[in-house]
């Protein structure tokens, strides 16, 4: 097993801000008092009854407001860049700001209710699920282990995996998608005959390229987010996170991030969270018939991508990298796929908040208790209206 460092005493980020993604952005009231969070319901699958169907029509939508947070800002949330520059939420009478202030600890503001709704790794909800917060995945964006790029620095002889034997490797967060690529290589090493890595636990992309440069871990797994590092000489993509290598070590196609909240949070904002995902199921579609580089342009549309922060070539670069992993589907996730996402979890070395592992074949990680797919259904008729207005998608 891996050993894992935290870095500034496990609390990944203690400030907080936002960005508008719009002109004037008004946050959906979360729940704040922590103990009324929890919700004592249980979790409902896409059969069981939810939000009430949006309206048939875009005429006379109420504007609404919703706060999106978001771990780590990158080339694998196509769907809500694309919606957000191409101004569908708008379209759908939704106001979305896009939180992306909280790093790795943006599962744990969504466990506490401090945000309704956010884009994380979905393993990142399973620890606040073990301790009895009812938590919800209600779609995803990535098919398979889009955080699985291996970064190291440019100078270095790194060239293999086997290379890092025994090296300390940076990772965003705990139990999401870069820590979880980081564990199966680790898992990985150890059976052919090497050391298992140190995981550095770390708040933010750009806190592990400082420690990068510095010397105090020798890579970094994540998203291939460093692009502006690798053209300025500093770093070398080792591993792509869309090699067959990286794919096969990780696991597959598992829903390996989504957007999650607490299941009290998400219905008392059920109208607001149903037109958000009639918004990123039309723009699942959108993007699919969009070229990399067009896709990008909206990106660039958003501070996180703004030119003065990446170049169109290299964030196309990265775009064309990850698309493949963009959820297919229509974003649904069936009791198949969940269990196939299981599977390659268990590959992942999660752990519990008291270091424990993880029993994922317990009830709480079921798909009934775990995936709610009623807001997926009752965006239906809101994504037909924008279809017969705008035209089928």
């Amino acid at each position: 097993m891996a050993a894992v460092v935290r870095r500034n005493n496990g609390r990944l980020h203690p400030r907080r801000a936002t960005y508008a993604a719009t002109a004037v952005a008004i946050a959906i009231a979360a729940c704040t008092a922590i103990a009324g969070c929890a919700s004592s319901s249980s979790g409902t699958s896409g059969a069981a009854a939810g939000p009430s169907p949006a309206s048939t029509s875009l005429a006379g939508l109420k504007p609404l407001s919703l706060t999106v947070g978001l771990a780590t800002p990158s080339a694998q949330n196509g769907d809500l860049f694309w919606a957000v520059g191409t101004g569908l939420f708008a379209k759908l009478g939704l106001n979305v700001t896009l939180d992306t202030s909280g790093g790795g600890n943006t599962a744990s503001e969504l466990a506490t209710g401090q945000l309704v709704i956010g884009n994380s790794g979905v393993p990142q909800m399973f620890t606040p699920l073990a301790s009895g917060r009812q938590m919800q995945l209600v779609f995803a964006d990535t098919s398979g282990d889009g955080a699985a790029a291996i970064t190291v620095s440019a100078k270095s002889s790194y060239k293999t995996i086997m290379d890092l034997s025994g090296k300390s490797v940076g990772t965003i967060g705990v139990n999401g998608a870069s820590y979880g690529a980081a564990s199966a290589y680790s898992q990985y090493i150890v059976a052919h005959g090497g050391k298992p890595l140190n995981l550095v636990v770390g708040a933010s992309a750009s806190a592990d390229a400082a420690s990068l440069v510095s010397g105090s871990i020798q890579a970094i797994v994540g998203s291939p987010s460093f692009a502006a590092g690798i053209a300025a000489g500093q770093f070398r993509q080792m591993l792509a996170t869309n090699a067959p290598q990286a794919i096969a070590i990780t696991g597959g196609r598992e829903t390996a991030s989504g957007y999650i909240g607490l299941s009290s949070s998400l219905a008392s904002n059920s109208e607001a969270i149903t037109r958000f995902v009639a918004g990123l199921r039309i723009a699942r579609a959108e993007v699919g018939n969009a070229s990399s580089s067009q896709v990008a342009a909206e990106f660039q549309k958003s501070a996180p991508f703004a030119p003065s922060v990446i170049s169109l070539p290299d964030l196309t670069q990265q775009i064309t990298q990850v698309r493949g992993f963009w959820a297919q589907n229509d974003l649904q996730i069936s009791q198949a796929q969940w269990s196939v996402s299981l599977a390659a979890f268990s590959k992942w070395g999660l752990m519990s908040d008291t270091n424990a592992p993880l029993n994922l074949k317990s009830a709480t990680f079921s798909y009934a208790n775990v995936v709610n797919m009623a807001y997926w259904n009752a965006a239906t008729p809101l994504v037909k209206a924008y279809d017969a207005k705008y035209g089928s998608h």
